[in-house]
């Protein structure tokens, strides 16, 4: 090979060494595009029902397709943005665009509609547009730990509005019996006092309720609640319960003197020939008291 190919080669090798040492040293700060699940917001109603909307805009404002209306997003949207339209447009082609009253993202609403249907778009801006590697792989762990979650979760903000929920708050409230103009929160019952952190959730068949531990949480003026299903705690009370009144019903009907005394040594269960053998007063026997102060 002559002596100006060989420079040549040697060259054009050492240009593209430069410019691969340059790639890999950009590889690790080069940012991407965010996936479509978290890209601009859209909701498509049809006769004011909703029929469509992106992953990220649902899970944001609480929405389920064939469930929700107009009315819903523009409570959640009002006091962003004042002159929301009370109800879609419809008609002949058309669009409208909204400005936000602060600062936040979205900073405007877009509305178009043709015919009877209406879509909502709220473009994010641009610095939502693009993440880092390490961060969209952070928010995608997150989203399939919150997905894959057995256990119904949801947040609300200061007034009560659910403004987020996963997958499995969203299978409960498919068949769960609640009226709808209560929005999300009346999901699950008031909370009894003697069962303060113990709700109940009555399905739309008729079928038996099932029982949930709630779990709350207050973080930056939001409520974080959790749910854990409790069915086999409280079947488990309500068997012992049942079991605990045929044993009274059997001792009633005997005429030995029966106290049973449970571990902490308290009177748990007595008959009636007890009282007429003993002559030990009603009262005293049912305030429980202990094995010493009874046979004292």
């Amino acid at each position: 090979m002559a002596l100006p190919d060989v420079l040549i080669v040697l060259a054009a090798a050492c240009v593209s060494a430069l410019v691969a040492l340059w790639w890999l040293s950009t590889l690790g700060t080069r940012t991407t595009k965010a996936p479509p699940d978290i890209d601009d917001m859209s909701l498509l109603f049809e006769d004011g029902h909703l029929i469509h909307g992106s992953d990220n805009a649902l899970t944001r404002f609480a929405l389920a397709p064939g469930y929700h209306h107009w009315e819903d997003i523009r409570e959640a949207l009002l006091t962003r943005f004042p002159e929301f339209p009370a109800s879609p447009r419809h008609g002949a082609t058309g669009n409208l665009t909204l400005a936000a009253e602060d600062g936040d993202s979205p900073p405007e609403l877009r509305i178009t509609w043709r015919d009877a249907l209406c879509w909502l778009h709220l473009p994010q801006t641009r610095a939502a547009e693009e993440i880092t590697e390490e961060t969209f792989t952070t928010l995608a762990a997150l989203r399939r730990a919150s997905d894959s979650s057995p256990n119904p979760a949801w947040q609300t903000e200061a007034g009560g509005r659910i403004i987020w929920h996963n997958k499995a708050y969203a299978a409960l409230k498919q068949k769960a019996q609640h009226d709808p103009e209560c929005g999300g929160a009346a999901l699950f019952s008031t909370p009894s006092p003697d069962h303060p952190n113990r709700v109940c959730l009555r399905s739309a068949q008729g079928e038996k309720p099932d029982w949930y531990a709630l779990t709350t949480t207050s973080e930056d003026n939001l409520q974080i609640y959790h749910a854990t299903c409790i069915n086999a705690v409280v079947a488990a009370e309500e068997a012992q319960r049942n079991f605990v009144q045929t044993l009274a019903k059997t001792f009633a009907h005997l005429s030995i003197g029966l106290a049973i005394f449970d571990r902490n040594g308290q009177l748990a269960l007595f008959n009636p020939a007890l009282v007429d053998l003993t002559a030990l007063p009603a009262p005293f026997l049912s305030a429980r008291p202990t094995m010493v102060s009874f046979f004292d």
